[in-house]
């Protein structure tokens, strides 16, 4: 009797440890930290030829990085554009010294998203636009002609190939390594703005990049930045979410042309999330609801569920797990929350079952000392 007590008692434990190790998992999951790694020694100093140190020196520019990151990401982006110069120079077509030059880049930078050239490159570690600003400079060392080019979210390479037919290339898949990039899959998000999926010229990168990079700048900063960025990115739809999301007072003005704009910018969920707030703010939570879904529930991040959360209790919650674990966007969080409570839930039959066959064999003993006392009883 006592061991079955301790049984039960032991897996009640377990049930509980089980359900906090899930919550524990949930909270850190997800951290890598990969330190600042230097490929080849000795000083390297930036050259202003190549579009990658002029991108790092843009992070060093606005005080977004530290000395020992913009060297060390000088120091590998020239490694890498030196071993494709010596390992891939006798390509015969753009395609191969594509395939070339990728494999390369992925055998020394593994992909991970990040948000600063130089943090990405002095960790050794690169996402799409880090991966297109390599090869760019590549390219033009080895008097390859490559565009970039942006899809939402993305951004990936387009070249014209020996029978002059236009060609796009992946940059972060396989593993980083490249391939020929299918647009008609699920992975480019489509929309019907102009600048998205047409090749931009490269004097437009840099300004794309600032843009990128704005939202880690002061108040001030960021204000300023935008308005030099007016002159040559005023139609832009990146700079147009830019300008909409740094405005201190949306009106009605603000919220009608942002839904004009999503007419075309068909994919933009800052501009939609940026009108749900304004809708959000006058209690009118049926329209910002009507935005809100319609943003991807993996692009649904931090700024996507706070807006949900304004109406919605399951959000509230969403929202708080977000901005206190490394569980970032709405399906992620839904699809953690599916596997614990799944595990929960296998724990808590398990035990029932546990319990169940304890109890069983307590009744169907306690009936057998019943049985052998009334047996006794009668031969006496």
């Amino acid at each position: 009797m006592l061991f079955r007590k301790k049984c039960l008692f032991m897996a009640l434990i377990f049930i509980a440890g089980s359900a906090g190790a899930s919550f524990i998992a949930f909270r850190n999951a997800g951290t890598t930290e990969h330190p600042v790694q230097i490929m080849s020694s000795g000083p390297v100093k930036p050259d202003n030829s190549l579009l990658t140190h002029r991108i790092i020196m843009t992070d060093q520019h606005y005080g977004l990085t530290s000395d020992a990151e913009v060297q060390a990401a000088l120091s590998n982006s020239q490694f890498v554009l030196s071993e494709i110069k010596k390992q891939c120079s006798s390509t015969r077509n753009t395609g191969q010294f594509l395939q070339c030059a990728n494999n390369i880049l992925g055998e020394h930078f593994s992909y991970q998203e990040t948000a600063l050239a130089s943090a990405g490159y002095s960790r050794k570690i690169s996402d799409c636009d880090l991966n297109v600003y390599l090869l760019l400079d590549a390219a033009k060392l080895l008097n390859r002609q490559i565009n970039i080019v942006h899809a939402p979210g993305h951004a990936f390479i387009a070249y014209t190939d020996e029978n002059g037919l236009p060609q796009f290339w992946e940059t972060i898949e396989p593993d980083n390594h490249g391939q020929p990039a299918q647009l008609w899959t699920s992975a480019y998000a489509k929309t019907l703005h102009p600048f998205f999926y047409t090749p931009q010229p490269e004097n437009k990168v840099e300004d794309i990049y600032r843009l990128f990079i704005s939202d880690k700048l002061s108040d001030n900063e960021r204000t300023r930045l935008l308005s030099v960025l007016d002159e040559t990115l005023h139609d832009n739809p990146l700079y147009l979410s830019a300008y909409y999301g740094n405005k201190k007072d949306i009106n009605r003005e603000d919220v009608n042309h942002l839904l004009y704009l999503l007419q075309k910018d068909t994919y933009s969920f800052d501009k939609k999330i940026i009108a749900a707030r304004y809708f959000n703010a006058n209690k009118d939570y049926q329209r910002a609801e009507s935005l809100l879904n319609a943003i991807p529930k993996h692009q649904c991040t931090v700024k996507c569920l706070e807006e949900k959360a304004k109406y919605s209790i399951k959000h509230k919650i969403f929202y708080h797990i977000a901005n206190n674990s490394n569980y970032k966007s709405e399906h992620v969080i839904e699809d953690a929350a599916e596997s614990i409570w799944g595990n929960i839930l296998m724990l808590l039959v398990s035990v029932s079952i546990l319990i169940i066959s304890l109890c069983r064999k307590e009744i169907a003993e306690k009936y057998n000392n019943y049985h052998r006392r009334r047996i006794h009883h009668f031969k006496r």
